[in-house]
């Protein structure tokens, strides 16, 4: 009698070891696989797709029936080593990204004339990005961000009167660079099988603003910073098993209320008026690599 219940154990465990889900959905395809979690509007599985074992989900509106342990046996190779996943989906990304930048503030009226387009050309520069987010669910995570702005310009032949009165030539330079750091609310949404997906980030952090400026004989550097707001538009195309390339469009919005002009020697302070106050506002467009697990 042991041996006779000890073998009808062993029979009943093997079955329910070996067998397999199924899934019929509303076209009436049946689909032999394992069902992880069944959730409200949706159903997690996995199943073998072209030889290649795959985790995947169908909204619970494709699906017709289903059913755990129908089949006896399972489509999934023997060696395959089936684990309870209940996430379905990479938590971590981290990315890196880069590409061209423009800077919203219009040139102030009171520019001259000879100098609007020298103003018009320090909008135009590049940016770099990086960040790294973690995924509470399928849809929201948080992250943190950093992101750089870069521009420069520069004339010749550039007059100037001197301490002494006396009239001056010399070159005129502007080395500017707008850093944003801070933490980020993510907001995604993936594609069926997980590889594509669109990617919609805001974010609230510090806003720092540097200018090496040169005027002739004059060396300075201005410093600032501010509260700035970033917010990312952005869709993920998985080119390997990991890894994804990113386009995304950015803004990063601040406003500069006073800043420190430093000559390496003395530094003060300028405050500013409320109808000269600096607008860092800019738009990224970039392209750039992320990693997902």
């Amino acid at each position: 009698m042991k041996k006779l219940l000890l073998l009808l154990f062993l029979t009943v465990t093997a079955h329910f070891l070996q067998a397999q889900d199924l899934i019929v959905t509303q076209e009436g395809d049946s689909l032999n696989c394992k069902i992880s979690k069944v959730a409200r509007d949706r159903v997690y599985f996995t199943f073998v797709h072209k030889g290649e074992v795959r985790k995947t989900l169908l909204s619970r509106h494709l699906i017709k029936n289903y059913q755990h342990n129908f089949y006896a046996t399972s489509a999934l190779p023997e060696d395959y080593k089936y684990q309870e996943d209940l996430q379905m989906f990479p938590r971590l990304r981290l990315g890196v990204s880069g590409g061209w930048s423009y800077r919203l503030a219009s040139v102030n009226d009171g520019v001259p004339a000879d100098f609007k387009e020298y103003i018009e050309g320090l909008k135009k520069g590049y940016n770099i990005s990086a960040d790294a987010a973690y995924y509470f669910s399928e849809q929201m995570g948080a992250g943190l961000r950093y992101s750089t702005y870069r521009a420069s310009n520069e004339i010749n032949d550039v007059s100037a009167v001197s301490s002494g009165g006396t009239i001056i030539h010399g070159k005129m330079s502007d080395k500017i660079s707008v850093t944003f750091v801070g933490p980020y609310f993510s907001s995604r949404m993936l594609s069926a099988n997980k590889l594509n997906g669109f990617f919609a980030n805001l974010g609230l952090g510090y806003l720092g603003y540097t200018d090496e400026v040169v005027q002739v004989n004059d060396r300075f550097t201005i410093k600032g910073s501010t509260v700035g707001l970033s917010g990312d538009l952005g869709y993920d195309v998985r080119i390997a098993k990991k890894l994804s390339l990113g386009f995304q469009l950015s803004m990063v919005t601040g406003t500069l209320r006073e800043y420190e002009v430093s000559s390496g020697t003395s530094t003060r302070t300028v405050k500013l008026d409320q109808e000269n106050y600096e607008n860092l506002s800019r738009i990224d467009l970039s392209v750039g690599l992320r990693f997902n697990h």
